[in-house]
């Protein structure tokens, strides 16, 4: 079968230069966010969408800039939040001289917080 039978050849242009990062070729990819839209939902469907695309391995998919900060801040901020359950959990469990009774206070807490939240939103 001959070649000219399944494609349609045309002059055309081609990228005046190949971008590279770490020796690997790269492809970058800039947007703007409509508004109305949360920065981290965009960003979420997108790696979702790029996951989908069946890529071989040796394709990677990565953010930069704004994005990578983003998720850097994320990172930070659970790591910050666990840290700051842990420190609650050990003061509680110095000040009661027990491990398992802190437990029990924060599963309470909890259970007091959901109803105060629903009857304060109404």
């Amino acid at each position: 079968m001959r070649l000219d039978n399944l494609v349609e050849f045309r002059t055309g242009i081609g990228p005046a230069q190949i971008n590279r990062h770490s020796r690997q070729r790269q492809i970058s990819l800039d947007a703007k966010i409509a508004p109305g839209h949360a920065f981290g939902g965009i960003l979420n469907d997108i790696m979702r969408q790029a996951g989908s695309l069946g890529l071989p391995a040796t394709y990677t998919v990565a953010t930069s800039g704004r994005g990578k900060l983003y998720a850097e801040t994320i990172t930070g901020f659970r790591i910050a939040l666990s840290l700051s359950l842990i420190f609650v959990y050990i003061v509680l469990a110095a000040q009661f001289e027990s491990f398992l009774q802190p437990l029990s206070w924060k599963i309470l807490a909890q259970g007091a917080v959901k109803p105060g939240r629903r009857s304060y939103c109404r």
